[in-house]
């Protein structure tokens, strides 16, 4: 059920630049700019996911 949330998720937000990843069973998200990590943001996949990325787009 994660690998097909996490294949999902990385098709819808590709182009906000999010990689996601499993750490101990929770898919969790990481925020990219440039292709460097500068402040590595890591968020939980919920209900606040929305949230997140409205927030990260506001931050473009």
């Amino acid at each position: 059920k994660n690998i097909l949330q996490k294949r999902y998720l990385c098709k819808t937000y590709r182009h906000l630049k999010l990689t996601f990843y499993l750490y101990r069973g929770v898919l969790k998200i990481r925020f990219f700019e440039a292709d460097k990590i500068l402040k590595p943001e890591f968020t939980v996949v919920n209900e606040d996911f929305k949230i997140a990325v409205q927030q990260r787009k506001s931050n473009f």
